[in-house]
């Protein structure tokens, strides 16, 4: 029991402030959460990013000042944390050596790809449709609305693997009907595509 307490000490203002176990237990969670590789991992991603979704280079044209800067910061970041991740974080969040793996890099290429297309497809339909249809802004968000489907079948697939144990035979009927719905996409856009 006395091990679970935590003792109070007083400063020179005798408020009692928080003992050191707490201070401790704080850093190794945030250690254990790998906190600096995070750090470095959104840093790194956002300074890469950011100046090219702000497109700086219509303002400031591509060889300026303000967007070289943030893509070097950006790229001296990831790699930052690819040697942080490899040679000094004792629990990392991404595990690099698993891409040794060729299954496992082969399945987080093909996610990568898919969610890269898929979200795409999400900001780029409704405007996509209203020009090449010529349909309303009200018609083109109802058609964008059967996304919700996938999501939604996201959660059941999650909670079917979760309950059954059996993830491989819920992984293959998620790819088979993410495929039959596009062909049915395809043979639906008629012959004016």
């Amino acid at each position: 029991m006395r091990a679970h307490c935590v003792r109070k000490t007083t400063d020179s203002n005798n408020n009692s402030i928080a003992n050191i176990p707490l201070a401790r237990r704080f850093v190794s969670t945030a250690m254990e959460l790998d906190a600096p590789g995070l750090v470095l991992l959104c840093g790194g991603l956002i300074s890469a990013l950011a100046p090219l979704g702000l497109q700086l280079n219509n303002t400031y044209g591509w060889g300026s000042v303000q967007l070289i800067t943030p893509l070097v910061v950006g790229v001296l970041t990831l790699a930052a944390f690819v040697y942080y991740e490899l040679r000094l974080a004792t629990h990392p969040v991404v595990h690099i050596r698993l891409l040794k793996v060729r299954t496992f890099a082969c399945a987080i290429m093909t996610a990568m790809l898919f969610f890269f297309a898929f979200n795409v497809s999400l900001f780029f339909f409704t405007p996509y449709i209203q020009v090449t249809r010529d349909v309303s802004a009200r018609t083109a968000m109802l058609l964008q609305q059967g996304t919700t489907g996938y999501y939604i079948g996201l959660f059941i697939g999650g909670w079917a693997m979760q309950v059954t144990k059996r993830y491989r035979r819920w992984a293959w009927l998620g790819w088979s009907l993410s495929l039959v719905a596009v062909c049915l996409m395809l043979r639906s856009r008629g012959t004016s595509s």
